[in-house]
């Protein structure tokens, strides 16, 4: 199960991101990816390899490197390459966005202490 949301990261030029470990193990050595898009905007999907249910049928598979880096798969890292980037947590997956105005949405202190509290934001 994938919660909260970590600091701001940038895909280096090779296309990879480095996620902590217990992350890594989650999604296995094969990483799905799905490229969603509402509102004009996109975002990517990164689902653990073996996961039954995905709400497309164009994947892509992704690669786990050394150092906790998943190497993100040509057709979908250019928009994102060397650019800051969110990794949030979705219950079954991880989503990579461009943080945009308004998003994340701003929580005040004490609702950040709640949902942390709840293990829903870290």
């Amino acid at each position: 199960m994938f919660r909260g949301r970590l600091r701001a990261h940038t895909i280096e030029s090779k296309g990879r991101i480095c996620l902590p470990p217990e992350i890594v193990r989650e999604l296995g050595e094969t990483p799905i990816f799905v490229a969603f898009f509402e509102k004009g905007k996109g975002y990517l999907g990164i689902y653990p390899e073996g996961a039954s249910e995905l709400p497309s049928t164009q994947i892509w598979r992704g690669r786990i490197g050394k150092g906790n880096r998943i190497l993100i798969p040509k057709e979908l890292r250019n928009s994102f390459r060397g650019r800051e980037i969110l990794v949030l947590g979705a219950g079954d997956h991880l989503e990579i966005r461009r943080p945009t105005k308004g998003f994340p949405p701003q929580m005040t202190e004490a609702e950040m202490k709640e949902l942390s509290r709840l293990g829903i934001w870290q």
